[in-house]
C-alpha cells in the first residue's frame, strides 16, 4: 500500500496566544491584514467570507489584547470613509508573520515523522 495524504487533510500547527481572557490567533490576524489590504472591515469580512458584525467583535476581541489601538475607523462610505491600521496594528500583522514562518520551520520534521505515522484511510490507498 502506497500511502498519500490529501491535500488539506496534512497535519497542521495552530498557534494561539492568550492574553488575559482574549486571544489573538491566525484568524483574527488574518483578518487585520485584510483590513489592512482593503482599507475597510466590510471589504475585509467579505474577504474571509463572515459579516461586518463578525468581523467587527473579532477585531474588538484582538483589540483588548492592547493598551493602544490597532486600527483607527473614519465614517463616511467608500468615498470619505475607511479603516486602516495603526503602527502597532501593522507591527501586529508583521511579527505574527514571522512567528508564524518561524513556528512552520521548528515543527517541519515532527508534521513530517507524524504524516509518516498516520493512519492510512480506505480513501487515500493508492490501488
Amino acid at each position: 500500500m502506497k500511502k498519500k495524504v490529501k491535500a488539506g487533510l496534512a497535519p497542521k500547527l495552530h498557534s494561539k496566544i492568550s492574553v488575559d481572557e482574549n486571544v489573538i490567533g491566525r484568524g483574527k490576524v488574518e483578518l487585520l491584514r485584510l483590513v489592512q489590504e482593503s482599507g475597510s472591515i466590510n471589504g475585509a469580512a467579505k474577504a474571509m467570507g463572515i459579516n461586518y458584525r463578525r468581523a467587527w467583535f473579532l477585531l474588538e476581541t484582538l483589540q483588548l489584547c492592547f493598551e493602544e489601538p490597532l486600527y483607527t475607523t473614519e465614517r463616511g462610505g467608500a468615498a470619505q470613509g475607511g479603516t486602516k491600521l495603526t503602527k502597532l496594528g501593522d507591527e501586529l500583522v508583521a511579527r505574527y508573520a514571522t512567528h508564524s514562518r518561524a513556528l512552520d520551520q521548528a515543527a517541519a520534521p515532527f508534521i513530517d515523522w507524524v504524516v509518516s505515522q498516520k493512519r492510512v484511510t480506505p480513501a487515500e490507498v493508492d490501488a
